[in-house]
């Protein structure tokens, strides 16, 4: 059923910056007190679905994760990062002497299962594309366009709390920096560039992934690629024994994606295949993660029913908020901070009304006294009940999910609402 959903999120321009802090209990007082009426609807027919996203989108963005990760429960996680690399300027290499080329990436977090690990030697390929990148790519997308000798490939720490001092000076923090092999340095050494298209037809792009060496849980570690600091720098000796840099960016023009697979066999959720990309039957427990791991979905159509018996039919929603308990605390470090919360509306996922025009209000984050993430849905629902929606399904998604691997297992939900009678 959802072997070919490609759903787009549609957010908002400047949605955040123009929000207004709204009070929880805001238009309560308005209301006479003994006309309010409390319910907590725990009767959602909710089925406990969620389902892996097949068609996660991953080109163009700015931060991209590569590495590895496993555990019992979700299984093991891969992400692979395929980039163009820019010219900034004409440059002819045959007249200069270089020394190195580094590739340098931008560290911006790291997710291992011991959160107190911060530092793990990785088994660290690069390798040369031979074929074009894609305009546009699907996480799940088959690509084999490499060229047989590495680029670099050896173990490497993963610190993102690093500090260097280059033999010119500079120093850089928290970047990951790859020397690559002498026989590119010889070749690049050999060559003139008086566009970005000649460059770009000499060096299609580079594959960077990582594994484990040592630690059976790995770690994915986040890069920022349109950083500066970030590219392929070629450090070489001028005329006066100066050394020089001259830097290939990583830009906005530049095509890039991440492959990103999953092995869920051995897990707790090892039905999840790409034959079904869903379940039901987790004695009311959803599991919802990050980079595509899972979404999680909830009908509201036994609320629906229950809104129209002719007791309830012309009440006045005052609140309603989802409170989506957590089932099992093993990964309460690496929890979600929040959850965003949509609906569909012809196969488009769109924010619920309550977080496009109010985010403060819609709140969505992890309350540690209660152990339960709180989402106020008031205007989304009432809306519902009222028909001005189509589909009477709610998705509960990881904001950031195509560079945020955080997980959870949430338990059944249910809806607290106060309305009043007219």
């Amino acid at each position: 059923m959802f072997k070919k959903w490609k759903y787009i999120l549609i957010i908002l321009p400047f949605v955040f910056s123009s929000c207004v802090d709204e009070n929880e209990e805001l238009g309560l007082e308005l209301v006479n007190q003994d006309e309010l009426h409390f319910i907590r609807y725990d009767g959602l027919q909710m089925h406990e679905v969620f389902f892996h996203e097949d068609s996660l989108q991953t080109s163009g963005e700015d931060t991209y994760v590569v590495g590895e990760y496993r555990d019992n429960t979700f299984g093991k996680i891969s992400s692979v990062l395929y980039s163009q690399i820019s010219l900034p300027a004409s440059k002819d290499f045959t007249t200069i002497n270089i020394d190195s080329v580094v590739l340098c990436l931008d560290f911006t977090g790291t997710f291992t299962r011991d959160t107190s690990l911060k530092i793990m030697e990785m088994e660290v390929e690069v390798a040369e594309l031979y074929g074009d990148i894609k305009d546009t790519a699907y996480a799940f997308d088959s690509v084999e366009i490499i060229r047989n000798i590495p680029l670099f490939d050896t173990n490497t720490i993963f610190n993102p709390d690093t500090i260097m001092i280059l033999a010119n000076g500079d120093t850089v923090t928290k970047q990951l920096r790859l020397r690559l092999c002498d026989d590119f340095k010889q070749r690049l050494n050999q060559q003139s560039f008086a566009t970005n298209a000649d460059f770009q037809q000499w060096f299609k792009g580079f594959r960077i992934k990582a594994s484990a060496v040592s630690d059976p849980n790995g770690m994915l570690a986040q890069f920022k690629l349109t950083n500066t600091t970030c590219g392929m720098f070629v450090y070489y000796t001028d005329d006066n024994d100066k050394v020089n840099k001259y830097i290939f960016v990583i830009d906005k023009n530049s095509k890039r994606f991440a492959q990103i697979t999953y092995d869920f066999s051995g897990s707790d959720i090892s039905n999840i295949t790409t034959d079904t990309l869903q379940s039901t039957s987790y004695n009311n427990s959803m599991y919802v993660g990050g980079l595509g791991i899972s979404m999680a979905r909830i009908s509201i159509d036994s609320l629906y029913q229950w809104y129209h018996l002719d007791t309830i039919n012309n009440s006045a929603i005052n609140k309603a908020t989802l409170i989506l308990p957590v089932a099992d605390n093993n990964f309460s470090n690496n929890f979600p901070s929040m959850f965003y919360c949509a609906y569909d509306t012809a196969g488009v996922l769109k924010y619920v009304n309550d977080l496009a025009y109010y985010s403060s209000y819609f709140d969505g984050h992890y309350d540690k006294s209660t152990n339960a993430y709180r989402l106020n849905i008031t205007q989304h629902l009432f809306k519902c009940m009222q028909g001005g929606h189509t589909s009477n399904n709610l998705y509960i998604y990881v904001p950031s999910r195509l560079f945020t691997p955080q997980r959870v297992i949430l338990g059944k939900p249910h809806i607290e609402i106060t309305y009043s009678k007219h």
